[in-house]
């Protein structure tokens, strides 16, 4: 049987969390869940063994961006700055991103955060990616931002995700791709970028699966 794999995009708490469950490459769930313990449950439901998270797992220092970001800005893509921790408690707009946390942190025993060195397919991970340079490696060029849906449903068909259900808006397009990275994640096909102070971002290491 094919490995499932779990892809998560995270809102605030009137969004909550939409999760794409692939097995194989196939879409076998895709829902919305209101908390971080309905996504660990759902992964523990479907036997999941990577999670791949649309939300920062650290803040950024007190002295600058992550290096992840600035490593994303040297691709030339675009990235949303993630602030301090001390920034983020100033404004309600953050609170997707203390989600996110909260979410690593549930799934933290079963899905450590993936590191250097850890090899894909052992143990169980999570980690965080970002759907536009998913996207965007995928294309072989940066996403057209205005056409987004359409960019992004294109890079999962390059990708080769075969889907029975319906992805019925731009939240579970997301959270489809993100599983579509853990799944490159288990193929090898995958990239670290960042450092242990600020955490990584996993991105694919090809433009296709066959490319």
């Amino acid at each position: 049987m094919a490995t499932s794999v779990a892809g998560v995009d995270v809102g605030g708490d009137r969004k909550g969390f939409h999760i794409v469950i692939l097995r194989g490459q196939r879409i076998v769930a895709c829902t919305r869940v209101r908390d971080p313990e309905a996504v660990r449950s759902l992964c523990g439901q479907f036997h999941v063994h990577t999670v791949a998270v649309d939300a920062p797992s650290s803040w950024a220092p007190p002295h600058g961006p992550r290096e992840a970001e600035r490593a994303l800005r040297r691709l030339g893509l675009r990235y949303f700055l993630t602030p301090s921790e001390e920034r983020a408690r100033q404004s309600r707009f953050y609170d997707w991103m203390q989600n996110g946390l909260r979410l690593y942190k549930v799934l933290g025993k079963e899905y450590p955060l993936v590191c250097p060195g850890m090899n894909a397919g052992e143990a169980a991970c999570c980690f965080e990616t970002f759907p536009h340079a998913v996207a965007s490696v995928v294309l072989g060029r940066p996403e057209r931002w205005h056409e987004k849906w359409a960019e992004r449903r294109r890079a999962l068909e390059l990708v080769g995700v075969l889907s029975p259900l319906n992805l019925r808006n731009q939240d579970e397009v997301d959270a489809a791709l993100c599983a579509a990275m853990a799944w490159l994640w288990q193929r090898g096909q995958a990239i670290l970028l960042g450092d242990s102070a600020g955490g990584y971002i996993v991105l694919p290491s090809v433009q296709t699966p066959d490319g």
